[in-house]
């Protein structure tokens, strides 16, 4: 497996303040207010690293500058980029730098939050047992709604 020529790092370089305000959000507000600050405190030589391997898809301007962050919709579009970009690189043969990895982990983490501020998805109606269906049918032909 190749390795791409970046600065080591460790992922214990997340900072734990992050973390702690991710595991502490009560609300959806919270988990991008980390993100932003997260992304803010990021190295321009940790950015630099990661913009190596960039195609756009980092949340880092040219100018080193973070994404902009206001929504939870921003946070998941972030986290699907760089998920989508580590997937490729994995499958590709590289291995991740250890910034890579930081950004995906901590991305993977604050949508998990996130998803428990968000709705549930709507379930399906489940089918109805045929039972159900006829005595819907009786009471409706008998109320004359069924012809």
């Amino acid at each position: 497996m190749e390795t791409a020529e970046y600065d080591s790092g460790s992922l214990a370089d997340i900072d734990r303040d992050d973390i702690c305000l991710l595991a502490g959000a009560r609300e959806a507000l919270d988990v991008v207010a980390a993100v932003r600050d997260y992304l803010a405190i990021w190295p321009s030589e940790r950015v630099a690293c990661v913009q190596r391997v960039d195609a756009g898809w980092a949340p880092f301007d040219q100018e080193q500058k973070p994404t902009a962050v206001y929504r939870a919709t921003d946070v998941h579009r972030i986290c699907d980029a760089v998920h989508g970009q580590c997937v490729a690189l994995r499958d590709s043969g590289m291995a991740l730098t250890p910034e890579l990895l930081e950004l995906e982990l901590f991305f993977l983490l604050a949508t998990a939050k996130l998803a428990q501020f968000e709705p549930a998805p709507a379930r399906a109606p489940q089918p109805s047992s045929r039972q159900d269906v006829a005595a819907r049918s009786r009471v409706l032909r008998s109320s004359g709604q069924l012809a």
